[in-house]
């Protein structure tokens, strides 16, 4: 049987990696389905996510932890180097997948030391993510962009989630190789109607309710605080409305129940962070599916969610932007809208909840087009076919 070791250097696998994780599990995971022995090897979990260090009080502290933090993440190669070859000759894989991570580059010494081909997971644009939102201040740009170059040019291929992050790749690397796009998926649910009962007594919803629901981590990038207000406006001119938010906030869902009065908070429902075999328990209760997004320079996501509400059958209202108007077509399996505009966001969400039969639609449409493209098992499907490339 071919084996693969799987290098995987995100710190917060749970918290905002949590899509990335699911991927991995699933994608990654997933080949043993198809004859792969898959060692999983999740090489910084339980560290803190980079940037979410505590201020420090000195301030010379914190220069010299600006000043320091790139050249220790390149010696953190050099361990890893000798850690991840140990792990190589222990398994003796056919093939490895390292996760492209900013600085990371251990894994490319491995592979070329033992002569192991190696395949790059580019889960979305990695150093226009670390530049943007990860607090440029605290790397130097230049030994970033090349880590990732040498990763993604000495590697035997690569593979990412959307046309978009393929293009960044592409044009900020030169790369000489193709890079194959294998968006994300979702698996069928198993509906359980009791689990789902209890589920509605648990949470105070009732069959007339009308629910609107979000999967997700609450990031900024969601947009969710600068939605809050409309959603208040929405309960006002409707009481069969209420929200539920599925997934771990953080500072941002208590950001986020602020913007909410007082007087309509007892509509609003926090789950709070729901293990990922609970999380279509929680979807079926939705009438109508959020994804929303602000206008963003690069939409290079894969949105799991997105992939979620279709598996279940939901009615969809997202943002008209990147890879989710590629997967999803406006009045015919989701209403889409354009990104910022709460005026067209607000129409979209009050027309489906007032229409069964435009829902059931929407619902039944986006569920055939997923079970056509878009399970886990054809992602899988598509890896296999890609990796047989290389051995």
């Amino acid at each position: 049987m071919r084996r693969i070791v799987y290098f995987n250097y995100m710190n917060d696998l749970y918290g905002s990696s949590l899509g990335s994780t699911v991927k991995a599990i699933k994608l990654i995971g997933g080949l043993k389905s198809v004859n792969w022995t898959v060692y999983m090897e999740w090489r910084r979990q339980g560290v803190k996510e980079p940037g979410a260090a505590p201020r420090s009080k000195s301030r010379l502290k914190s220069w010299l932890r600006i000043l320091l933090f790139t050249p220790k993440e390149l010696v953190q190669n050099v361990v890893d180097f000798y850690r991840e070859l140990k792990i190589v000759d222990q398994h003796k894989p056919d093939l490895v997948i390292a996760r492209l991570d900013a600085f990371r580059i251990s894994a490319l010494w491995v592979a070329a030391y033992r002569k192991i081909p190696l395949i790059v997971e580019a889960d979305g644009a990695n150093s226009f993510e670390w530049i943007h939102y990860h607090g440029g201040a605290h790397l130097w740009k230049c030994v970033l962009l090349a880590c990732e170059k040498l990763m993604l040019r000495r590697a035997d291929g690569a593979f990412t989630q959307s046309a978009i992050a393929r293009d960044y790749l592409h044009q900020t690397h030169r790369l000489q190789k193709k890079c194959r796009v294998i968006t994300n998926g979702a698996d069928l649910p198993n509906p359980n109607a009791d689990k789902s009962a209890e589920l509605r007594r648990k949470l105070g919803i009732h069959h007339e309710d009308v629910v609107i629901g979000f999967l997700g981590t609450m990031h900024h990038w969601h947009g969710l605080q600068a939605i809050g207000t409309l959603f208040t406006e929405l309960l006002r001119q409707n009481h069969r409305l209420k929200l539920m938010f599925v997934g771990a906030g953080g500072a941002q869902e208590q950001s986020l129940i602020n913007t909410f009065e007082e007087s309509y908070r007892q509509r609003v429902v926090f789950t709070g962070f729901i293990p990922l075999e609970q999380v279509g328990d929680y979807i079926s209760l939705f009438t109508i599916a959020i994804a929303p997004y602000p206008n963003m320079p690069l939409f290079y996501f894969s949105p799991v969610k997105v992939f979620d509400y279709m598996a279940a059958g939901k009615a969809i209202v997202a943002a008209d932007i990147g890879q989710i108007a590629q997967i999803l077509h406006h009045g015919v399996s989701a209403l889409l809208y354009q990104p910022d505009d709460l005026v067209d966001l607000a129409d979209c969400i009050k027309r489906l909840a007032d229409d069964v039969d435009l829902r059931n639609k929407l619902g039944k449409n986006a569920l055939a087009d997923f079970k056509k493209q878009h399970t886990w098992r054809h992602k899988v499907l598509e890896l296999d076919r890609f990796l047989h490339d290389f051995i």
